[in-house]
């Protein structure tokens, strides 16, 4: 738990709300790792003035570990984050929202929508993996050989590390400047707050989330609730597999979306086509 609360979590996190105060709809939108806020930057404008019907409210922040916050997170941070999550939403008012996770931010948006299911309308789960590590019954897309390797590589020269985990991140066909971009704030974190969040994303599992999750979206209290799973075609972090395997235990009311660009982080290598489809599922 933090030992900050209220206005001063806010404050620590760069809490922005942006667009009408009114506004009937609000969305959430939350980082992985690496980024902060700033990722969301190229599809901030055209959804802040898209003239849907009583307008959208849009929520950004920066999880503990960032570059652009002070705050660290603990090991095995999925849970606090959740409580993080929630405690936002609570200071802020929030009665209801679409949340829209990228990478380690979606499985933590699925704890919080376990634990406080009514606060969410819709969960849109960019780049989503409920466990790296491939075993016999499941492909995660990594041998822990490769994860000891990269946590090495991390430890031995974090800032070479960035620069070439950034370019395999984003993607092969996306542009120098969208590398850049990624690079910097991965760069700008301090490399053993790094480390260690990066080894408690990839040695995680939350396959069991997903299993309560969907009993959840059975249940009568939720039944509203849906889930969209915004996959791109090739992802050097999570494989196509995973995509299906968050269809099949998430059940019929969870959809897939394949996303026709490279890469790891749609919305900051295609831009325009992440926020196209992002607005046709909010909009749905």
């Amino acid at each position: 738990m933090l030992p900050v609360a209220g206005d001063e979590l806010l404050e620590a996190l760069n809490v922005r709300v942006m667009g009408d105060e009114e506004a009937q709809l609000t969305l959430v939108l939350a980082h992985g790792f690496g980024c902060t806020q700033t990722v969301w930057e190229d599809v901030l404008p055209t959804l802040l003035n898209h003239p849907i019907q009583g307008g959208i409210r849009t929520i950004i922040f920066d999880w503990p570990g960032a570059a652009s916050t002070e705050l660290t997170p603990q090991p095995a941070f999925y849970p606090a984050f959740s409580h993080i999550l929630l405690s936002i939403l609570q200071h802020l008012h929030v009665s209801s929202c679409i949340y829209v996770g990228h990478s380690m931010a979606a499985m933590i948006g699925c704890i919080a929508a376990l634990r406080q299911p009514d606060l969410f309308d819709k969960l849109i789960l960019v780049g989503a993996s409920p466990r790296y590590l491939n075993t016999e019954a499941y492909y995660g897309g990594f041998e822990q050989e490769e994860l000891d390797q990269l946590y090495g590589a991390m430890a031995n020269d974090f800032h070479g590390w960035a620069a070439g985990f950034a370019r395999a991140v984003v993607g092969a066909d996306a542009d120098k400047e969208a590398v850049a971009k990624f690079e910097a704030m991965l760069s700008g974190m301090q490399p053993e707050v790094a480390l260690g969040m990066a080894k408690s994303i990839f040695q995680s599992d939350h396959r069991g989330v997903l299993e309560d999750l969907a009993d959840k979206l059975h249940n009568e209290n939720i039944d509203g609730m849906k889930v969209v799973v915004l996959q791109t075609r090739k992802d050097g972090a999570v494989p196509p597999a995973v995509s299906d395997y968050l269809k099949l235990h998430l059940g019929s009311k969870a959809r897939v979306e394949v996303l026709q660009v490279e890469g790891h982080v749609p919305h900051l290598s295609a831009p325009h086509l992440f926020t196209s489809a992002l607005l046709n599922n909010i909009l749905d």
